[in-house]
């Protein structure tokens, strides 16, 4: 954490945001279908795609990133979008060599309009 480190030694204090309430679900997988669901407002009968391919990517998908990080309470949707795009936005390059057609982008934009 060296810039805080330099922050601190410049006389800069940042203030730390609250710390997460602990998530307490029992079933993660549905979980995160359901946050899925809500962000995207498209109800998912069945995997498709890498997730239909690799049925562990979905099951990953949906129990740490939809269950495990939606579900804390730090960040609401919309700005968990909106924090997602600007991450994306300086890595066109990247962005392109695994998703040609930003599908990914448009989708991450789209969600953080809906909120």
């Amino acid at each position: 954490m060296s810039v805080l480190e330099d922050r601190k030694a410049r006389g800069v204090q940042d203030i730390e945001g609250r710390q997460a309430t602990p998530v307490q679900v029992t079933d993660k997988y549905r979980t995160g279908k359901k946050n899925l669901q809500e962000l995207t407002r498209k109800e998912e009968k069945i995997p498709t795609g890498v997730n239909a391919f690799a049925p562990v990517v979905d099951t990953f998908l949906k129990e740490h990133l939809f269950a495990d990080i939606f579900t804390r309470d730090v960040l609401d949707h919309q700005m968990r979008e909106l924090v997602t795009v600007s991450a994306l936005k300086p890595l066109p390059l990247f962005i392109k060599r695994i998703d040609s057609r930003n599908e990914r982008k448009r989708t991450n934009q789209k969600t953080a309009k809906f909120h």
